[in-house]
C-alpha cells in the first residue's frame, strides 16, 4: 500500500509543478469498506459456522465484482475492505450498486440446502482526496472517511451506499478530527460533498436477516 500511495502521491505532486490539473478521467485509488448487515444476528441464530460459510460466499462475490488487480481485504470482523486502483469516476457508484444488488439479490448458503438473505452497507473514499494537495491525507485517513462513509449507510437503512468527497472550497483544518466528532456537520457546512445511491434504491430499516427459505 505505502509503495502504491507514494507512487500516486508523486505522479498528481509532478502533475501539479508543470501546472498541469491531475487528470480526473479515471481516480487514483478508490477505498470501498464494505459490512454485512447484522451480522451478529447470523451467527447467533445459525451458529459461526454459518457465518463462516456468509463471509467464504461475500469474498467470491466481491471477486466476481471487482477486478483481479484490485485488492481484496479482510478488514475485521465482518468487514472487507477493496481498494480500486485506476478507476472511471463515473463507474465507483455502479460499482457500489452492483455489489449492493450482487449481496442482496442472491441468497447465502448456511447449510446444505439452507439459505438466508443477506445485505451489506458501503463507504466510500479516494486517493489523492484532494486534487490540489495530493499528499494531505494519508490512505488510513482515507479509509477512516469510508468507514465514516459507511456507518452514513447504515443509517440511511442498510442496503445502501455512501461515497464522501472533498472539493477545492473545503475548510481542510483539523478536517480528519471534525469527521470523527460528527460528519454530517462537516457534509451541511459544505465541506464535504455526499454521494449516494438514488432514494428509489433505500430500503426501510430492517432489524434484522431477511426470512429463511428452502431454495434447494
Amino acid at each position: 500500500m505505502n509503495a502504491d500511495v507514494g507512487l500516486i502521491i508523486r505522479r498528481a505532486e509532478n502533475a501539479l509543478k508543470q501546472n498541469s490539473t491531475v487528470p480526473r478521467s479515471k481516480l487514483e485509488m478508490v477505498f470501498f469498506l464494505i459490512d454485512l448487515d447484522h451480522f451478529k444476528s447470523i451467527n447467533d441464530t445459525y451458529g459461526h459456522a454459518s457465518g463462516d460459510m456468509v463471509l467464504v460466499q461475500l469474498k467470491q462475490r466481491l471477486a466476481h465484482t471487482f477486478r483481479k488487480s484490485d485488492y481484496l481485504i479482510r478488514w475485521g470482523g465482518e468487514e472487507f475492505l477493496v481498494v480500486a486502483r485506476d478507476i472511471q469516476p463515473d463507474s465507483v457508484g455502479a460499482t457500489a450498486n452492483r455489489l449492493c444488488d450482487t449481496v442482496a439479490n442472491q441468497p447465502f448458503e448456511i447449510i446444505a440446502n439452507r439459505y438466508i438473505n443477506v445485505t451489506c452497507s458501503i463507504g466510500f473514499s479516494e486517493l489523492p482526496f484532494f486534487a490540489d494537495q495530493p499528499g494531505l491525507l494519508s490512505w488510513a485517513q482515507a479509509v477512516e472517511i469510508a468507514d465514516k462513509a459507511m456507518y452514513l449507510a447504515k443509517h440511511r437503512g442498510r442496503n445502501t451506499w455512501v461515497g464522501l468527497h472533498g472539493h477545492a472550497r473545503t475548510n481542510r483544518q483539523q478536517l480528519i478530527q471534525r469527521i470523527q466528532q460528527d460528519v454530517m456537520q462537516v457534509i451541511q457546512c459544505g465541506d464535504l460533498t455526499m454521494q449516494t445511491r438514488s432514494s428509489d434504491h433505500w430500503p426501510a430499516p430492517n432489524s434484522g436477516p431477511r426470512s429463511e427459505s428452502n431454495l434447494g
